[in-house]
């Protein structure tokens, strides 16, 4: 394996701080990163300082997963959201360029406010899901302002229907999500609505270990950080997706400074699925990285270690 510096703060306890609370005051691990897709959160905010907190957290954390997010802005300009997160130093910018964050106001995500069919919203973030599958990415986040909602699908009541219809539309689509509701607006209801959810979203995350970020020229993947045991699963997810939209790919492994070899054994897991025509080549790897893949026995005639 690769050398593996220690973690800044790996030996410290860590606070319940940035842990993603449960309804009954437990707390979920200290990771959006790898959250089980489906997962519906939500986020009570006062101030647009704690909204671009959170916001900051869920996307980012999305976007080093490899998710494609959809950033629903309910009376914000793109360019503010984009100002938002970046100023928590998520790369929105480069994320916009290859299609891995999208940002969309409220008419276009749902429909004109009082006109609101619920079935088809539904209808429609099914549809972003698989799309975002169809593009290579490996699922579908969506962080949404949810502004005054209420009034716009009608009645708290309405919009408590639309948070049930989320929840096992989501599970089967594989969309996580955040409904960021302003406290001020909806007063006693926030505790209703918040209910209707699997927990709070934290406003702090830990770091992900690994960062995996879409290529598009050439098609592939880049792969930055700590590759372990643990990332097995994200990784599996999005390299899986990334072959499924084209089953040619350049896997950049430059930016790894520790990598597992069972965790490696994704690449040639995935390749034993390729078409013919298929394959993988590996870009960057230093001389560490190839003495592992050589250890462990890897081989395979569709991927190629440049």
């Amino acid at each position: 394996m690769l050398g593996r510096p220690p973690r800044l703060g790996e030996n410290d306890a860590v606070s319940n701080r940035g842990q993603t609370a449960t309804l009954d005051g437990r707390h979920a691990p200290l990771s959006l990163w790898d959250a089980e897709p489906g997962t519906h959160l939500c986020a009570l905010y006062s101030g647009p300082a704690e909204l671009d907190q959170t916001a900051a957290a869920f996307v980012g954390s999305g976007l080093a997963a490899g998710d494609r997010v959809l950033y629903v802005a309910s009376d914000r300009l793109e360019a503010q959201v984009h100002t938002a997160l970046e100023a928590h130093q998520v790369p929105a910018g480069p994320a916009a360029d290859r299609g891995q964050l999208v940002i969309r106001d409220f008419a276009t995500a749902y429909g004109e406010p009082g006109q609101l069919d619920l079935d088809q919203m539904a209808a429609d973030f099914r549809t972003a899901a698989r799309q975002a599958r169809a593009d290579g990415f490996g699922a579908l986040r969506v962080a949404a302002e949810m502004g005054d909602f209420a009034a716009a699908v009608g009645s708290v009541d309405r919009l408590l229907d639309w948070e049930r219809l989320c929840t096992p539309m989501q599970h089967e689509e594989g969309i996580t999500s955040v409904c960021q509701y302003d406290q001020s607006r909806f007063g006693d209801a926030a505790a209703q609505i918040a209910a209707e959810h699997a927990g709070i979203a934290p406003d702090h995350v830990l770091t992900p270990p690994v960062q995996f970020t879409a290529t598009t020229d050439p098609w592939g993947l880049a792969i930055s950080g700590e590759l372990d045991l643990a990332s097995r699963p994200v990784f599996l997810r999005v390299l899986g997706a990334r072959l499924a939209a084209q089953p040619s790919l350049h896997l950049d492994v430059s930016g790894l400074i520790y990598a597992e070899a069972a965790a490696l054994g994704v690449v040639y897991q995935a390749a034993a699925g390729l078409p013919a025509d298929g394959g993988i080549v590996v870009t960057g790897a230093p001389y560490q990285l190839r003495r592992v893949i050589d250890l462990a026995g890897f081989d395979h005639p569709q991927v190629i270690i440049d």
